[in-house]
C-alpha cells in the first residue's frame, strides 16, 4: 500500500499557567503516542516480503561428518559412534531410521547435542568385524525434510573392510518412493529366515526412485526381502505390509563382490489357506461349490465319493469371455444323483500364493437331488463385445453358455455373413460351456466381420435347447495404419532358465490401459501398439502359469524375475521405435 501527500501538524503542548506540565500535557502525549504507534503498524502492513523467519525451508538435510570416519580400520572396541548433520534434526525420526549391520544385540542408546547424535552399542563392538551404519530416508529435519537418499558409512575393528555390494530396485502396483525397508539375511546361521519373525542382518531404505544399495557386506550367501511399513511399527507385519521377495539367493565372494538384483515387487501377502465353504445340488446332475478365495484352475481336483464328475466349468465374472485361470465358484455336471444319499466332496488345489486348500476345511457333504434338469441354457457372454473396434489380429472369438453343453456344433448355428468368404479356422469347446473360434493364422488387417448365432440349435447335456433369440456378433480388426510399433531384443543372463516372457505396456494417462505380449523365447520381438506413451516391464514365466509369481517366505520360493525399461516409450502411428531391449539379470 502506497501513501503520499500526508501532512501531520501538531500544536504546542499545553502547559499550566505556572509553567509546570499539567494534565493537558499528559493527555496530549498519550494522543501523539497512539497516533505514532498506529502509523508504524499501518506502514508495516503496507510492506510486502517474506513472513517472519524467512522463506520456507525445503532443503534436504545432509550428513556432514561421522566418527569413526568412513573406511576407518582398527577402530577401538569402546569407540562411540557420532553423526553430525547439516541442521537440527527431528530426533525420533532419526533414531527410527538408524540401522547398524550386522545387527547388534539389544537396543541402541542415542545422545543428542545440537546437530550431533552419539550412538552407543548395548554390548560394545566386536573384534575383527566390519560394521555398516546406515541412516535411512526416514530421517527428517525439524521442518520435516527427509534425507534425499540413505547414507551409509563403514568401519572395521580389524585390519580390512568387507567390500560386498548388492544393488537393486523395489517396485509395486503403484509408484514406490523413499522409505521402503530392504533386509538382507546371512544364510549361514539361518537357512529359512522370516522377516515377520526377526529383522535382517543388514538393513537399508530405498531412495526416491525406489532404488537401494546394501554395501560393505561380508562374503557369504544372502536372501533379500523388502517391505513397506504401512502400520509404522518398524517391522514387517503379515497381511498388512506389502512384501517383496528376491528372485534368488545372492552369493558374494572376494572375486564376485558386486551384484545387481532383479526388481523386488511389493504385494500384500494373503496368508490364509483357501477353504471349501459350501456345496449345493441344484438338480440331480448339477452341483455348485463355493470356496473362500480363488483357486488356480490348473491345480484344482475335485472328488465325490460314489459319484462321477462328468464336467467342470465356470461362469464369467464380467462381460468379457476370456478363458479364466482362477475361480472361487465351480460348477459341476455329475452322473445322476440318488435322492436322499449323502455325498462327500473333497477339494484339492492351491491359491494364487501357493497355499493349498486347508486340510481341515477341504471336505463337505451334500444330499443328492431328485429334481430333473429342465432349465434351458443361455448365452451369458461373448467376445469380442458388440460392435468392437480395433480387435487384435490373434484374438479368438468366444461364446459362453451357463451350462455344460453337448459337443455337437450344427453348421447352421454359426453363419458368417461378413466377409463374403468364410474365415478359415476351427470351432472347438475349450471348456464344457465355452466355444471358441480361432482363425488360421490371423484375422485380416482392418477387416469387418459379422457372425450370425442361433443359440436354439445348441443343447445342454440334459437335452435342453436354448431359447435365446438369434443375435449377431460384429467387430472390426486393427488396421496397420492405426498402430505404431516397438522392436528390440529380449535376453536372459541366467543359465538354464526356461519359460516364455510376458511384456506389459501400460499407457500413460488418466485411464491406465494395459496390454500384454507373450514372447516364447529369447531373441528379437516386434509389437504393434496404439499411439501414445507407455511404461514397459516384463517377467519370465518360469513356472508357466501365465502370471507373475511373487514367491513365498517359508518354505522359500523365489519370485519370478522382472525387469523394466528405464525410459518412457513413445509410440507413433506407422512408425517403429527401435532398440527397446529388455535384459534379465541372473
Amino acid at each position: 500500500m502506497k501513501m503520499s501527500n500526508v501532512k501531520v501538524q501538531m500544536s504546542n503542548p499545553p502547559s499550566a499557567p505556572d509553567g509546570r506540565w499539567g494534565l493537558g500535557f499528559v493527555i496530549w502525549t498519550l494522543i501523539v503516542g497512539i497516533f505514532l504507534v498506529g502509523w508504524i503498524l499501518f506502514c508495516s502492513c503496507a510492506k510486502r516480503g517474506f513472513p517472519p523467519g524467512g522463506p520456507e525451508d525445503k532443503t534436504p538435510p545432509e550428513i556432514v561428518a561421522t566418527q569413526p570416519a568412513g573406511g576407518a580400520l582398527n577402530v577401538a572396541l569402546d569407540e562411540k559412534i557420532e553423526i553430525s548433520f547439516s541442521e537440527r534434526m527431528d530426533p525420533r525420526s532419526v533414531e527410527k531410521a538408524v540401522f547398524v549391520s550386522p545387527n547388534p544385540e539389544g537396543t541402541l542408546d542415542f545422545n543428542w547435542n545440537g546437530k550431533q547424535v552419539g550412538i552407543e552399542f548395548p554390548s560394545g563392538l566386536k573384534a575383527d568385524r566390519t560394521y555398516v551404519v546406515t541412516v535411512g530416508t526416514g530421517a527428517r529435519d525439524e521442518r520435516r525434510n527427509r534425507l534425499k537418499e540413505s547414507y551409509s558409512f563403514a568401519f572395521s575393528t580389524g585390519g580390512r573392510l568387507s567390500s560386498g555390494k548388492i544393488r537393486g530396485r523395489v517396485r509395486g502396483e503403484k509408484k514406490v518412493g523413499a522409505g521402503v525397508y530392504v533386509l538382507a539375511y546371512d544364510l549361514k546361521p539361518e537357512r529359512e529366515p522370516d522377516p515377520g519373525a526377526r529383522t535382517g542382518d543388514y538393513i537399508t531404505q530405498t531412495a526416491e526412485q525406489g532404488t537401494f544399495a546394501l554395501t560393505y557386506l561380508s562374503p557369504g550367501m544372502y536372501r533379500l526381502f523388502a517391505f513397506q511399513d504401512r502400520d509404522r511399527n518398524e517391522k514387517y507385519t503379515r497381511s498388512k505390509d506389502p512384501l517383496g521377495i528376491c528372485s534368488g539367493d545372492v552369493a558374494l565372494s572376494d572375486s564376485a563382490y558386486a551384484v545387481e538384483l532383479s526388481d523386488l515387487y511389493l504385494a500384500v501377502r494373503d496368508t490364509a489357506a483357501p477353504e471349501l465353504l459350501s456345496v449345493r445340488a441344484s438338480d440331480r446332475t448339477h452341483v455348485t461349490l463355493r470356496l473362500s478365495k480363488e483357486i488356480e484352475l490348473s491345480s484344482l481336483r475335485i472328488e465325490i465319493e460314489g459319484l462321477g464328475v462328468e464336467a467342470r466349468f465356470t461362469l464369467p465374472e464380467g462381460s468379457e469371455a476370456e478363458t479364466p485361470t482362477t475361480a472361487s465358484k465351480i460348477h459341476l455336471h455329475t452322473e445322476p444323483q440318488h435322492s436322499r444319499v449323502e455325498y462327500k466332496v473333497s477339494v484339492y488345489g492351491r491359491d494364487l500364493w501357493g497355499h493349498p486348500v486347508s486340510e481341515e476345511n477341504r471336505m463337505a457333504s451334500f444330499r443328492g437331488s431328485a429334481r430333473s434338469d429342465t432349465l434351458r441354457p443361455h448365452v451369458v457372454s461373448y467376445a469380442p463385445s458388440k460392435e468392437a473396434r480395433a480387435v487384435s489380429l490373434d484374438r479368438p472369438l468366444a461364446l459362453v453358455f451357463d451350462d455344460a453343453m453337448r459337443e455337437a456344433i450344427p453348421d447352421s448355428a454359426l453363419i458368417w455373413e461378413m466377409p463374403p468368404e468364410t474365415p478359415v479356422g476351427a470351432w472347438r469347446w475349450i471348456e464344457p460351456n465355452r466355444l471358441c473360434f480361432s482363425p488360421e493364422g490371423s484375422w485380416t488387417e482392418g477387416g469387418a466381420y459379422r457372425l450370425r448365432v442361433d443359440p436354439s440349435l445348441f443343447f445342454d447335456r440334459a437335452g435342453n435347447a436354448s431359447d435365446d433369440s438369434v443375435f449377431v456378433v460384429s467387430f472390426r480388426t486393427l488396421s496397420a495404419d492405426t498402430l505404431g510399433f516397438i522392436s528390440g531384443d529380449i535376453s536372459d543372463g541366467k543359465d538354464g532358465a526356461a519359460g516364455p516372457f510376458h511384456i506389459e505396456a501400460v499407457k500413460i494417462g488418466r485411464k491406465k490401459e494395459r496390454t500384454e505380449l507373450m514372447v516364447p523365447e529369447e531373441g528379437p520381438y516386434t509389437w504393434g501398439l496404439f499411439p501414445g506413451s507407455y511404461t514397459l516391464s516384463a517377467f519370465r514365466d518360469e513356472d508357466e502359469n501365465g502370471r507373475l509369481s511373487l514367491g513365498q517366505v517359508q518354505p522359500f520360493v523365489p519370485a519370478e524375475r522382472i525387469v523394466s525399461f528405464p525410459d518412457t516409450v513413445t509410440v507413433r502411428s506407422r512408425w517403429t521405435t527401435e532398440e527397446i531391449s529388455l535384459k534379465f539379470l541372473r
